[in-house]
This record gives structure tokens, C-alpha cells and sequence, in this order.
């Protein structure tokens, strides 16, 4: 039998470290700890049954690789099988970018539930994106938290066929949330789809009080919303556009952190400043859930002019852009005619634009500002939507 992590750990009363984690109260400090004997039990916890009204004893852990083929084995009937393949694909990527030791621009913690049998039955996780801008667990002391939100995210929730319906589900979603309040996170936000599947789950989302729909109030800092546009690129021809382009390199960085200067406001700037070096440090590392890519608009006398930061996906059809912008009196047009060919080219038709508050360049080249969900990111022509629910944690 595993020891559990009270015994790791013996100045705190063992039955009150537990009480407190199972209420979703656990630094990053701790996990840290937990990590170096991962086969431990991070808690325990007693459930009554909604079906039953029996009492049972679960276990949480974190999702290590000796549990990754059970946890998969036991929860593979909760999706569809694309969805299921995106979920084992990244998985993998986060060990890898895990043992690797550095910041990814998608930050990830995972943790399932077994049974007394250790049996997987359910799993939960903690997503920041950290080139989103805002704050970020690999950026968040560098930022005044009364200006810059820290925002998380719910990642590859789900409970087994067998224990649904028990109220695992619910304490999990509990658990996820009190869990990124105790790491001071300001918005709780959930993607998910409305696949037949979802339904329950959107149910009981709505009812613990998630708001669905963009743009999304405070989301960046106070009065600072997050807005997203998107374009559907699949039936435009395919034209590479005659500019010359280069990525963003240390070499060109001030020059790109001028162009910022000129389009962003202070505390969006703060953002992209620390943000930029997080993109950076990354050139060259594998095995990140998300893998950044950059696009740098010259001029004809070779002066920047604008520029982008984009991500791979973990769905099929989707390139999010999380940075662009221009030089004060450039024309942004030749960067979105850029960021199009570019998704064509990589067969990911939906391409979608994050912002701060509105931008008024972008329906001009027929984004459209999306308000409840996208559709086409899971694959070219599905019909299903991308929806993400926010909820406020105070």
C-alpha cells in the first residue's frame, strides 16, 4: 500500500493536512514535495453515494505516468475518439515538458481519483496559459495581481461511466475550483463542446454558476475584457502573400517591444513584456502541450512593421493567436493576410484572435466576434461548437 503524503510530511497534524487538501487547499510548494514520491496518496476522502447513500473512501493523487494507461483504460468511454487521441497526445506532452524542468506556455496540473482497489474512477486538472497574458504560474510574482488577473482553467475533467452519478462529479468540480482560489485565481474557466455527450456536464456547470459565452468582463484586470474573433479559412484560396516575414528573435526583440509600446496599454504591455521572454525561452524545446510560433511583418526598407504570436492547438482545426498587433500607422491588414495563409497552409482552418477589449481592424478582414462558441475546431466542417464557461472566484 502507497504511504500517504501526511507521512512525508509530519510537522502538520496528519488528519488536519488532509481535511485542508481535500478542501482543495494545496500549494504549488506541496505538489512539489508530493512529486519527489509520487506513489504516495495526496489525501483521502469520504463520499456518500447519491445512488446508495453508501459511504466511500476515495484517494486523490497526481497523475503519474504509472497511472496514465489505467486512468486512460477507465475513462476512455467519456469521449468521442478523436477527442480521447487529443487527450492521450497531450498528456504525453505534459510528462515530457514536465521532466524537462522549464515554464511551458500552457502550464498543467492533473490529478485523478481511485477507488480503495487504487482503481482510477475520475480525473481533474489545472490549465494556465501563460502567453495568454494576464498572470500565470510562470508569471504571476512578476505582476500586480490588483492589475493583472490570474485566470486558470479546468483541464480533461471527467468521471468514469461507473462512478457517475455518485456526486464524484460535483466534488471533483468543487474541489478543481477551490483549488485555483487557493492559488489566487481570479476566473475559473472551463472549454468543453455541445456534443450530445456534454450535456449533463453543461448542466451542471450552468447550476455551480458558470457563465457561458465570450467576451468575458475583467478577464485580463479590471475593466480589461477578454475578446475573441475568428475566421473560418477553409474555403478561401490559398494566396501567400509577397511579404517579407521573419520570427521574433532576441535580436529584433526591442524593436518588437517598441511596436507593443505604440499598440498596448501599460498593464497589457507588463503583460507582453514578461509573456515575450516566456515565448523565447522556449525556441527549440520539445515536448510542450503548446508550441509556440511567430510572424514579424517588414516593410520595404525593412523596418518592422507588425507582428504575431500564435500557438499549435491540442484541437484538430484551431490556431489561436494570442498576440498581434502593428506599428503606430502601419497597416495591420498584411499581418492578417499572413496569419490566413499560414493556417491554410497548416491545415487548421479556424483561426482565432485573443484581445484586449475590442479591435476594430479585425471585422474588416471578416473575423467575427464570437458570443457563444465557435464552430469547426474539433474538424473541417463540424458543426459542433468550442464553448467556454467562466465563473467568477471573487
Amino acid at each position: 500500500m502507497p504511504e500517504n503524503f501526511e507521512q512525508l510530511n509530519p510537522v502538520e497534524d496528519p488528519a488536519e493536512r488532509n481535511k485542508r487538501m481535500a478542501a482543495g487547499n494545496i500549494s504549488e510548494e506541496e505538489i512539489r514535495d508530493y512529486l519527489s514520491n509520487p506513489e504516495a496518496v495526496l489525501f483521502e476522502h469520504v463520499l456518500t453515494d447519491k445512488k446508495t447513500g453508501k459511504e466511500n473512501s476515495i484517494k486523490v493523487r497526481y497523475l503519474t505516468r504509472e497511472f496514465m494507461g489505467a486512468t486512460l483504460e477507465s475513462l476512455k468511454d467519456s469521449w468521442d475518439e478523436p477527442t480521447f487521441e487529443n487527450l492521450k497526445a497531450t498528456l504525453e506532452n505534459h510528462f515530457e515538458q514536465q521532466e524537462g524542468g522549464s515554464p511551458g506556455l500552457l502550464n498543467a496540473e492533473y490529478y485523478i481519483v481511485t477507488d480503495q482497489a487504487d482503481r482510477p474512477i475520475g480525473m481533474t486538472g489545472l490549465y494556465t496559459v501563460d502567453i495568454q497574458g494576464g498572470a500565470g504560474f510562470a508569471t504571476r510574482d512578476k505582476l500586480d495581481s490588483e492589475k493583472h488577473y490570474l485566470n486558470m482553467g479546468l483541464g480533461w475533467y471527467s468521471v468514469s461511466k461507473d462512478a457517475q452519478g455518485t456526486g464524484l462529479g460535483k466534488y471533483l468540480l468543487d474541489w478543481s475550483e477551490n483549488l485555483a482560489r487557493s492559488r489566487g485565481a481570479t476566473h475559473f474557466e472551463i472549454e468543453t463542446d455541445d456534443w450530445t455527450n456534454s450535456k449533463k456536464a453543461l448542466k451542471m456547470y450552468e447550476k455551480s454558476g458558470y457563465k457561458l459565452g465570450y467576451p468575458v468582463e475583467d478577464f485580463y484586470g479590471p475593466g480589461r475584457d477578454l475578446n475573441t474573433y475568428y475566421l473560418d479559412c477553409a474555403d478561401q484560396k490559398k494566396k501567400d502573400v509577397a511579404v517579407e516575414t521573419v520570427g521574433i528573435t532576441e535580436e529584433n526583440k526591442d524593436q518588437i517591444l517598441q511596436i507593443a509600446k505604440g499598440s498596448f496599454s501599460p498593464e497589457r504591455l507588463e503583460e507582453f513584456k514578461i509573456c515575450l521572454d516566456l515565448f523565447l525561452s522556449q525556441e527549440g524545446r520539445g515536448g510542450a502541450i503548446l508550441k509556440g510560433h511567430s510572424i514579424v511583418v517588414c516593410g520595404e526598407d525593412g523596418t518592422l512593421e507588425s507582428f504575431a504570436i500564435y500557438t499549435d492547438s491540442v484541437y484538430k482545426n484551431f490556431t489561436s493567436v494570442y498576440w498581434a498587433t502593428a506599428r503606430e500607422g502601419a497597416d495591420k491588414t498584411k499581418l492578417l493576410q499572413i496569419l490566413k495563409t499560414v493556417a491554410v497552409k497548416n491545415k487548421k482552418y479556424i483561426l482565432a484572435i485573443n484581445t484586449e477589449n475590442e479591435d476594430s481592424d479585425l471585422p474588416k478582414e471578416d473575423f467575427t466576434k464570437t458570443k457563444q462558441g465557435i464552430p469547426g475546431v474539433f474538424a473541417n466542417g463540424d458543426t459542433t461548437r468550442l464553448l467556454l464557461l467562466t465563473k467568477k472566484l471573487k
